[in-house]
Order: structure tokens, then C-alpha cells, then sequence
């Protein structure tokens, strides 16, 4: 085995932002007898300022060492095993920037494996891949020793602003699989991210995958690793089950058909009567709309009563699972009293004939923006509509052969159990208590509507059973969140507090970003004078604090040229001792139309006529770093230079130690000491 260290500047731009950091890539190569592509495992060793980071990407680091350690030991495989450690993952990407920027190893990869965490337990969920995915996903579902992945989570996860290390490597054209589990989120990253904390089931799960993936691609033939588009889910645990993502049109003209022709049967057998169908359109929609906004409110109602909540990712909490249990006893409430009223007014097949077109429409709109993620609508719609069509077809009457209508509903409403339930607990988990959260409650409405026949059957036993049952499981999960929202050494509570230094003034302040303030920082945001806020600062919380003799970032002139009618000034920063990060904020009074970081360049402007606002660097040295700005002939360079460093100062009148039940939250203002000064050239 082969080990080498990357150092580099890695730059990363978006829009007006440039994020550069001095990074330390840590590369091993396991050599194979007779390579096609190289097999490339990665993940990042760095972690949140203020975590430990064992799920978060400690988990991952120690499987990639585990598997070494196998793999130095096995048979050798005839494909190179690339071992990547990236640095600055948490700080924009910076090391995947900076591998795909500057090595020449880049050129030699077929496929990368992601591992990452977003939490400390659960099963580890195969959440993105590449464009064109069929080849990896059958390799994945073959070879993984515990395959667990669904295409709804690949088409959610394109639309949102989430990135990892993979997203890098996708984006420049390489296959690959990304790998995370994402129960247990109040602890992402969070000093309880401890190692004691984490599950050792998922790490055993995402280590076992580890290893069987890279063994079958050690000894695959990597060289065509784009193939259509796949469909793909688990039932019943490691069992996966993958199809073409073209078969979709077909299933879904299959369920349109079958929904024509049970109406058509239930029309024509007088079961579906027109006035309760087109009622039912109405109300199924309506309905889910009831749900997705009582959720709002409540999550709401929960925010208010503990505001401390706020200071977690998505609102999370210890107690969370308490919170989904009153969530999905919520619906549950709502949507069977709703129906158990319809059901007195309009019959069954009426009722679930509306459902199903509402459901089937709903489908149709989907496969237009998320063609690989019919299934968990698709096949539970055609089972049951093959299964009432059957009903109707045999002419069963609801009386006589109750049981066996009973016991086919039971049947045919295996699908709906099988994979929407899964997708229901699993977006729990994704969401927490945030907005999006309240999205649950259409899957579960969309699911209680494909039990109606179960449902109604207990309506006409007893209508009141399932929505007061429902309301006493929502009444008991808020209760019972209540009693367990308290914080303890085991569980702390998260703060947020900055010492903000202005040099130019000599003036201090305590800053908060959480706007309710807890037991360890009232006592700093108690006076009723007004502070004005540092200009580039916007806290919600800002109290004057006790100015301590603090040396201040500098910024010195290296050189000074005027070239082609424009001005180059190149500068060197050298931040306080101890500084991890530095930031400048230009002027938007001068544009900054173009950027060299430690000798490598920028892209001019990146099409804003403002140019450049923001230069942050990340990962500082004792040496500081260099840097050129290029700004119109004549004009002056005006900037804001700020400094990171961790750790509160120790101040007269407030013990700046945590308590064992607090800790300090993951911002990255959280925990610091920053000092600001300005600067005119």
C-alpha cells in the first residue's frame, strides 16, 4: 500500500462567494493485478468545529481503515483501491474540490463510494447516485452485503441544496454511490456525536457494505458504468428489487387502465354512484390540504411552547420520535373523521373510486418531474385495483361474503403496507420538526386513503374507534414529548454565544444567532439599552461586553501595479495566533473583478458586474495566506478582515465554562472568539 499527502489550495465559487481552504488530502492505493478502472472509497476526517464527529465522518474513516486492514489480508484484487481521507468537507467540500482540481488521479476513476453520517444510528441508506444509474444500482443491489436504497430518495435529494464529497465527483462525470444513515439527527454535528453514542449495528451495517462492495468492484470490468435510469426499493429488509426505469410508463399506463375499468364495473354494477365519485374528488384533496396545514400549526405550537428547540438543526430534539408518533396519530385523527362522515353520506365504492382517480392523477403528474419514483404509488394502486375490479367482477356482496372481501382487501393492500410505510417513518426522520416535516402527512393521508376499505369496515363496527383511539395516541405522544423535553448531561442543551471584537473601535459585544436566550446566556442579553450592530453582522442577539486587549487580522500591502487600465494589489493576511478562519467582505462602493488565492485564479467576476463579494478562508496556517485583487484603474480597495478562532475568552462577571447540560451548537459563529478590523488601499 501506497500513501501520500495532498496539500493544496482548494477554491470553491458560488456566485458572489469564494471559499478557498489551505487543505490536506490523505490518499492510500491498494495496487491490483490487472486494473481497469480505479475504485475509489472516500470519507472526510474533518468535522464540525463544535462536534466530535464520529458519525459525522468518524463511522466512515474507521470502516475505510477496517477495510484496508481486510484488504491487505485478502486474495489481491485486479482492480486499484484508491483510499481517499478528504479534508475541509465540512467547510464547503474543500478537499473533493480540491482532488478533482489538482490530481491526476482524477482521470483513473470509474466509480467513487461515499460514506457519510447525518446522525448515529439507522439503517445505512444508499441515498444518491449518478445520472444514467442502471449499471451501479445492479451492482450495488448484487454485491452490497445489506442493499437498502429507494429512487424516491434519489429524486428528492436532486432538488435539494444538500452536497457531500460525492456531489463533486458527480459533477465531474464520475458513477457513484452515496451512502448515509440519518436517525438519531439531534446529534449531527453536535459534541454528542461521541463515539459511546454511536449505534454499533449501523456501523457493523455500513462497514459490511464497505467491504462487499469494494471486493465486487475490485473484481469487476469497470469501464461502462452508465446505463438507463433504474427503479429501485427494498421490501422486507435487505431484499431489493430493481427494475428498468422505462418499465414505469408501462405500469403507469396499466394503472390508468385498470382505474378506467373499475369505474366502468363500479358504475356499471351500480356501486360507484356519480354524486358521491365527484364529491369525493373534491374532498380527497381537500383532505390532504387539512393535513399538511394542521401539521403546520402544531409544529408551530410546538416551536412556541419550546423555543429552545431552534437551537437544533430542524428543530430537533432528544424527544423526537414522540413528536412523529403524535404527528402520525394526528392524521390519523383527522383524516378518520373526515371519512368516517363521508361514509354516512356516500358509499364505500364511490368513496375509494374518488381516491383512486385523485391518487392515479397524482401518479401521472409525478412521472413527469420524478420518473424513477412511481413505484411506491404505482404498484400499490394496481394491486388495488386489480383487487376490487375482482370484487366487482365476481359480483361479492358485502354482506354475505364479508369475510372474504375482508380478507382479499387484506391481500391486495400488501403493497400499500410494504412501501409507503417505510417512505412515511424514513421522510420522519429525513424532516424532524421542520416546515418540511408537515409533507408527511400527504404520504399518510395518500396512505390511509388506499385503506379505506379496512377503514370503513371498522366504521360501521364502531365510527368513533380508530379517530378517538388516534386522538388518545396524539394526545399521549404530546404528553409524553412534554416530560422529556428537559436537557441533562446525557442530552445537553445547545447554545450559541460569540465574543465579537471591533478593532477599529475597541469595543467588544456578546452576539447570539438564536434569538430565545437559555439558562447559561441570559444573563448577557438582559439590558434594555440598545446595541447597534457591527456593520457585516447581523445577530439576533447583541449585548456590549467587556473589551479585552486583543491583537487585531492584518492585511499587508505586498505590491501594488497598474496593468492594461486595471489596478492589481496583492496582499498578505495574517490572522490573530490560533485563527482557523478568515473572512473578507469587499465593498460593493469598488468591484473586485477578479481573485488569486495563494497563486491560483479565479474566474473573472463569475458574471456579476458587482464582482467578488466575499473571500473566506478556511484551514489558516501560521504563515497567513496571499492573495491579488484586481479592482478598476484609479479606484480604492475597501474590505472588512475578520478572524475565527474557538473558544470564549475568560471575562469579569461571566464564567464562560460550560455547564455539564449545555454544550455549544454547530453554527460557525458558535463558541468563537472574532475579531474585525477594516482596511482602505
Amino acid at each position: 500500500m501506497s500513501v501520500e499527502i495532498q496539500h493544496t489550495t482548494a477554491l470553491v465559487t458560488r456566485e458572489r462567494t469564494v471559499t478557498a481552504g489551505n487543505i490536506y488530502n490523505i490518499i492510500a492505493r491498494i495496487k491490483g493485478q490487472d486494473n481497469s478502472k480505479v475504485v475509489l472509497l472516500a470519507a472526510h476526517y474533518d468535522s464540525q468545529p463544535n462536534s466530535i464527529g464520529a458519525g459525522d465522518d468518524g463511522a466512515g474513516v474507521a470502516a475505510m481503515l477496517e477495510t484496508a486492514r481486510i484488504l491487505k489480508f485478502s486474495k489481491p484484487l485486479k482492480n486499484d483501491i484508491l483510499f481517499l481521507f478528504t479534508d475541509g468537507e465540512e467547510d464547503g467540500l474543500l478537499g473533493a474540490h480540491g482532488f478533482v482540481q489538482d490530481s491526476p488521479m482524477l482521470k483513473e476513476v470509474g466509480i467513487v463510494l461515499n460514506f457519510e453520517g447525518r446522525g448515529n444510528a439507522g439503517i445505512p441508506n444508499m441515498f444518491e447516485t449518478n445520472p444514467g444509474n442502471g449499471w451501479v444500482i445492479s451492482m450495488y443491489s448484487r454485491s452490497a452485503a445489506h442493499p437498502y436504497a429507494n429512487s424516491l430518495s434519489y429524486e428528492i435529494y436532486k432538488n435539494l441544496p444538500n452536497s457531500t464529497d460525492y456531489t463533486v465527483f458527480k459533477a465531474a462525470g464520475v458513477a457513484g454511490l452515496n451512502n448515509a444513515f440519518i436517525e438519531g439527527a439531534v446529534n449531527y454535528h453536535s459534541m454528542t456525536d461521541k463515539p459511546e453514542n454511536l449505534d454499533r449495528n449501523t456501523f457493523q451495517t455500513d462497514g459490511d457494505n464497505m467491504v462487499s462492495l469494494v471486493k465486487y468492484l475490485g473484481d469487476s470490468n469497470i469501464k461502462e458504468t452508465k446505463r438507463s435510469d433504474a427503479s429501485y426499493f427494498n421490501i422486507l429488509g435487505d431484499w431489493m428489487v430493481r427494475y428498468p426505469a422505462f418499465l414505469n410508463l408501462v405500469f403507469l399506463l396499466l394503472a390508468n387502465a385498470l382505474l378506467v375499468v373499475y369505474v366502468i364495473k363500479g358504475v356499471g354494477a351500480e356501486k360507484i354512484e356519480i354524486r358521491g365519485f365527484l364529491w369525493g374528488i373534491l374532498l380527497f384533496p381537500l383532505t390532504l390540504v387539512v393535513l399538511y396545514g394542521l401539521n403546520y400549526m402544531l409544529l408551530r405550537v410546538v416551536w412556541a411552547v419550546n423555543p429552545l428547540y431552534d437551537h437544533f438543526y430542524g428543530h430537533n430534539s432528544y424527544n423526537v420520535y414522540y413528536y412523529f408518533f403524535a404527528m402520525a396519530a394526528l392524521g390519523v385523527t383527522v383524516f378518520s373523521l373526515i371519512y368516517q362522515w363521508v361514509l354516512r353520506n356516500f358509499n364505500q365504492a364511490s368513496v375509494l373510486g374518488s381516491i383512486l382517480l385523485v391518487e392515479v392523477i397524482g401518479m401521472n403528474l409525478l412521472y413527469l418531474v420524478a420518473p424513477t419514483a412511481i413505484y411506491f404509488l404505482c404498484f400499490p394502486l394496481i394491486s388495488l385495483l386489480l383487487g376490487q375490479s375482482f370484487i366487482y367482477w365476481k359480483k361479492l356482496d358485502d354482506t354475505k361474503s364479508s369475510w372474504l372481501v375482508g380478507i382479499l382487501n387484506l391481500l391486495f393492500l400488501v403493497p400499500a403496507v410494504l412501501l409507503l410505510s417505510p417512505i412515511i417513518y424514513l421522510t420522519f426522520t429525513a424532516f424532524g420538526l421542520s416546515d418540511q416535516a408537515s409533507a408527511v402527512l400527504i404520504f399518510l393521508g395518500l396512505f390511509l386513503g388506499l385503506l379505506l376499505p379496512l377503514l370503513a369496515g371498522v366504521f360501521t363496527v364502531n365510527r368513533w374507534l380508530i379517530p378517538g383511539g388516534a386522538f388518545a395516541c396524539l394526545v399521549i405522544g404530546l404528553v409524553l414529548a412534554h416530560i422529556k423535553s428537559g436537557y441533562s448531561e446525557k442530552n445537553p442543551l445547545q447554545t450559541n454565544l460569540r465574543y465579537l471584537v471591533d478593532a477599529d473601535k475597541g469595543k467588544a459585544y456578546w452576539t447570539s444567532d438564536f434569538a430565545a436566550t437559555d439558562k447559561w446566556n441570559e444573563s448577557l442579553f438582559t439590558a434594555k439599552k440598545a446595541v447597534v450592530v457591527p456593520e457585516g453582522f447581523r445577530p439576533a442577539l447583541i449585548a456590549a461586553a467587556p473589551s479585552l486587549d486583543m491583537s487585531a487580522p492584518v492585511l499587508s500591502l505586498q505590491k501594488d501595479t497598474l496593468e492594461d487600465g486595471k489596478r492589481k494589489i496583492w496582499l498578505h493576511c495574517q490572522a490573530r495566533e490560533g485563527a482557523i478562519a478568515a473572512q473578507i467582505l469587499f465593498s460593493d462602493s469598488t468591484p473586485v473583478h477578479a481573485l488569486v488565492v495563494d497563486g491560483k485564479k479565479l474566474p473573472d467576476t463569475v458574471g456579476h458586474a458587482a464582482g467578488y463579494r466575499v473571500l473566506s478562508y478556511k484551514g489558516l496556517s501560521g504563515k497567513g495566506f496571499d492573495f491579488m485583487v484586481e479592482v478598476p484603474a484609479g479606484a480604492s480597495l475597501q474590505l472588512m478582515l475578520v478572524d475565527r478562532s474557538l473558544g470564549l475568552p475568560v471575562v469579569n462577571g461571566f464564567n464562560t465554562t460550560y455547564p455539564a447540560d449545555v454544550i455549544p451548537g454547530p453554527d460557525y459563529n458558535s463558541n468563537t472568539i472574532q475579531v474585525f478590523k477594516h482596511y482602505r488601499f
